[in-house]
């Protein structure tokens, strides 16, 4: 069994248009085999392989939510950054 590799990043804060908040969710699937973690505030991005699905979860009171494709999981963090 190969061990991911984890990589913490803390940019999304720093986006400002929904075709940088796509292209990001588009790099966690293309770099699935890497566990990467983005940091919003006090919520977490990632990419289950495993479940198909992006990660949310805020790290105050453990909730995780699941969004299984591009468009809802970009409307969520759109809403979170307020990027219209």
């Amino acid at each position: 069994m190969v061990k991911k590799e984890s990589v913490i990043l803390g940019d999304l804060d720093a986006m400002k248009t929904m075709a940088e908040v796509i292209k990001t969710l588009e790099n966690l699937i293309y770099y699935r085999d890497v566990e990467i973690i983005h940091n919003i505030n006090d919520i977490s991005l990632s990419y289950c392989d495993k479940v198909k699905a992006f990660v949310l979860k805020n790290m105050n009171s453990g909730e995780i939510q699941q969004y299984a494709d591009i468009q809802t999981c970009s409307q969520v963090l759109g809403k979170l950054l307020n990027i219209s």
